[in-house]
């Protein structure tokens, strides 16, 4: 089974994306965040198979994790 971190700021297409996911028997969600900073906190300490980003949220955007990873 594959876990995935997923973050977006937008509340309702971050909950579609999840029941989405979970109908899916390969993969799990372990983590989701709000914001850019949660996203990176949690991707350091679940490290995750997967991650879905949004590019643009607040405090640090998609394009700076993905470099930073």
């Amino acid at each position: 089974m594959k876990s995935i971190i997923i973050a977006d700021d937008n509340f309702e297409w971050l909950n579609l994306l999840e029941i989405g996911i979970n109908n899916h028997e390969h993969y799990h969600i372990v983590g989701k965040a709000h914001n850019g900073r949660d996203a990176l906190k949690a991707i350091e300490i679940l490290l995750p198979d997967i991650i879905i980003l949004d590019i643009i949220m607040p405090e640090i955007d998609g394009v700076y994790i993905v470099n930073y990873i």
